[in-house]
């Protein structure tokens, strides 16, 4: 049984040790970050390889080493417009063609994404596209040091997330937009010139949807659960998590699902729970606020007036909770940050109304659960909340009653209005609807071509025309990836015929 060579990251970076004035002091801190950024990631199932003042020699004997194993090459340092500039023996600078580069990199066939984070380094990464390489990262001006740093190790984050190379790209270039604004984009040795307008960094070559591969089944990681229409739901989630800082979460943000029975309420949140939250947590408070302990909240209360839902919600928060310690009648969000902060992570609170249900006192209910009883005093030591709250509609409609007089349609004008009232607390996501063919035969086509082609026609009868539940497609999308996962590790266990 013959062992499959390892794949291979390899992380370089070259500076000037001779001229004070072109030291960059960001690069050891950049590489190392990358390298940590990947390290810490589980189920990546690659080898970090370090270049540090890194020498053409050095790097010529590592891709020797390693062949067509190398699959990322990542240069910082600097760079010309034809060249890089790499080290020579006493720290000097010693320039590498561009041509011959291209060539060099390119002749061991393996890679599959180059990024040379160094000033005006587009013509090079052009070369590298003809070269062959599938997707390459490059400048087309001077950068700063700093902001290099910034914009790289947030790209790896977002890969080391799952996250196709496209998006990696324009989150990391919010995240400098957002921290440096025009200070980011001045020139790194020319201080004379302007501030260029346009963003330094671009994506050039075929492989825009790259990404970088997890071992195990893929239903563990976050691409399954991705899958079809659900990428807008998860990239709004995502772009408000983001953006909050750590104490917005002791007034808890609240995100409110609204779909139909059978269009999987529950994974989506899972999802969440298990991909976003974790990571987001990870990386603002390390790993033990990296844990999310999930509440379901049962029996959203329905009956008697406004005053006895309150209370009976209460009574349900507590108990889903396990707070024994106080009278569930009597519970406020502070006694839950007081019981809780002893725990650590995010702690995830779950509701499902039914539709079906729904009277005036269910959106008053909702509305002063939202805004007047998770108001929570600034602590230093508060736990961390987040609110989804599941709207379940009808499977079916009112006959003989147009679209707009439908209880449906109502409620979701309802829904509409009380997020525009509470901008700052309540994120409506888009509703979960049906699924057509052409968004299956998308995520087939970027996923698995060479696998699952035909699955689409197989899940829609060969019906192009019909929008399916998600309850339908999801089950098979994960059987047959699990099936793919269990091959793969079948032939590498015990080898290929």
């Amino acid at each position: 049984m013959s062992q499959a060579p390892p794949q291979v990251i390899v992380l370089a970076y070259a500076n000037d040790r001779v001229d004070p004035a072109r030291y960059l002091r960001n690069l050891v801190t950049e590489v190392r970050g990358i390298r940590n950024i990947l390290q810490q990631t589980q189920g990546l199932p690659y080898q970090i390889v370090l270049i540090p003042n890194a020498t053409l020699d050095e790097i010529i004997r590592v891709f020797d080493q390693y062949g067509r194993g190398v699959r990322v090459f990542h240069y910082a340092g600097h760079a010309g417009d034809v060249s890089l500039l790499l080290e020579a023996p006493g720290g000097t600078r010693q320039a590498a063609d561009k041509t011959g580069l291209a060539r060099l990199l390119a002749s061991y066939g393996g890679l599959e994404l180059v990024f040379l984070n160094g000033c005006d380094t587009l013509q090079l990464g052009d070369s590298l596209v003809e070269a062959g390489i599938p997707a390459v990262v490059v400048t087309d001006t001077a950068i700063e040091d700093e902001t290099a740093n910034l914009f790289a190790q947030r790209l790896y984050e977002r890969l080391a997330d799952r996250q196709p190379l496209v998006r990696a790209m324009a989150d990391a270039e919010i995240k400098v937009q957002t921290l440096r604004g025009g200070a980011g984009l001045r020139a790194l040795y020319l201080p004379e010139v302007e501030s260029p307008t346009s963003f330094p960094w671009r994506l050039i070559g075929e492989g825009k949807n790259w990404r970088l591969l997890q071992d195990g089944p893929l239903t563990q990681g976050t691409i399954t659960p991705l899958l079809c229409n659900r990428e807008r739901q998860v990239e709004l989630f995502r772009d408000v998590i983001e953006t909050l800082s750590p104490e917005a979460f002791w007034q808890p943000p609240v995100f409110l699902l609204h779909g139909n029975r059978n269009e999987r309420h529950r994974s989506l949140v899972e999802r969440f729970q298990r991909a976003e939250l974790r990571y987001f947590s990870e990386r603002q408070y390390g790993v033990m606020r990296g844990i999310v302990q999930p509440y379901e909240v049962k029996d959203w209360p329905h009956a008697g007036d406004l005053g006895q839902r309150q209370r009976n919600l209460r009574r349900v928060l507590a108990r889903a909770a396990g707070l024994t310690e106080i009278t569930g009648a009597d519970l406020t969000a502070p006694d839950i940050a007081r019981l809780l902060k002893l725990q650590t992570g995010v702690h995830m609170f779950m509701h499902t109304l039914s539709a079906e249900k729904w009277d005036r006192d269910t959106l008053k209910l909702l509305q002063w659960y939202i805004q007047s009883f998770w108001r929570l005093p600034v602590q230093e030591t508060a736990p961390l909340f987040v609110i989804f709250i599941n709207i379940v509609y009808p499977d079916t409609a009112r006959p003989g009653l147009i679209p707009w007089f439908q209880p449906r349609y109502r409620l979701r004008r309802q829904l509409f209005d009380l997020a525009e009232r509470m901008p700052d607390r309540l994120v409506l996501l888009r509703e979960l609807t049906p699924v057509p063919y052409t968004e299956v035969a998308e995520w087939v086509e970027e996923y698995y071509p060479d696998d699952l082609s035909a699955l689409p026609d197989l899940i829609y009868e060969q019906d192009r025309t019909r929008a399916l539940p998600m309850g339908v497609i999801e089950p098979q999308l994960r059987h047959e990836v699990d099936q793919l996962a269990r091959r793969k590790a079948h032939r590498e266990m015990f080898g290929s015929t």
